[in-house]
């Protein structure tokens, strides 16, 4: 088997039992923790066994350790883990250039958006206007980004590709935990600041009123039938 870590966020009250750590009642505050889980080798894939008296490491998951951490732990290596994939991308734009490509539509969804602008300003800085000029639309939905922040990724990126589309929705409830814990920041994504981005040349399209069929309203652009 192998031992995963997994960053988890809870807004129970911790307790004194140094294994189980958060007991039933709700706290004011968010806590993190790092949490270390054993995977066992025999096992049928998407299935969990839980141990019993006698826990089997060959075949049941286990809690090996747990650790508090703090919030901008989080964000080092949020920040690391998105410099990586940016690169990636990149890379994978630069070879369907030289594929011959004469269009590239790129999206990005929930904190997808974070990325796909982030590789764009870095297109930018690298003055690959050549890749830049091909990406036509760019799409970004559910974007979980501050507002703050995207205004200065667009105004960093001076060959911004065209059209740009948003689509957000204010009763998007996974967007709305992510502004708590961000210190009730607004996200683009609920669509707080909508002339801003129209102003700018953004097309926002706005799925509030939608019947998505789906309980977050994360996913209401994969979700809606009527798109």
């Amino acid at each position: 088997g192998s031992v995963r870590e997994i960053l988890v966020v809870t807004n129970r009250q911790p307790i004194e039992d140094s294994l189980i750590k958060y007991g039933s009642e709700r706290a004011k505050t968010m806590s993190f923790d790092a949490v270390c889980v054993w995977v066992p080798k025999n096992r049928e894939p998407g299935s969990v066994s839980f141990p019993g008296q006698a826990p089997d490491p060959s075949r049941d998951y286990g809690l090996i350790d747990t650790r508090t951490i703090h919030a901008e732990e989080i964000e080092n290596h949020l920040d690391k883990r998105l410099n990586a994939l940016r690169d990636d991308l990149v890379q994978v734009l630069e070879v369907i250039d030289q594929a011959g490509a004469d269009a590239i539509f790129l999206m990005g969804h929930s904190m997808g958006s974070l990325l796909v602008m982030e590789t764009l300003r870095q297109l930018d800085l690298m003055e690959r206007r050549d890749i830049l000029d091909k990406i036509s639309p760019v799409v970004l939905a559910s974007t979980a980004i501050d507002n703050d922040v995207f205004q200065s990724q667009l105004n960093s990126i001076e060959n911004r590709p065209e059209p740009s589309v948003i689509f957000v929705s204010k009763d998007d409830g996974a967007l709305g935990l992510s502004q708590r814990l961000r210190g009730g920041r607004a996200r683009v994504g609920r669509g707080t600041d909508i002339a801003r981005l129209q102003d700018q040349g953004i097309f926002v399209i706005y799925l509030t009123e939608l019947d998505v069929g789906e309980v977050t309203r994360h996913s209401a652009l994969a979700s809606a039938p009527a798109l």
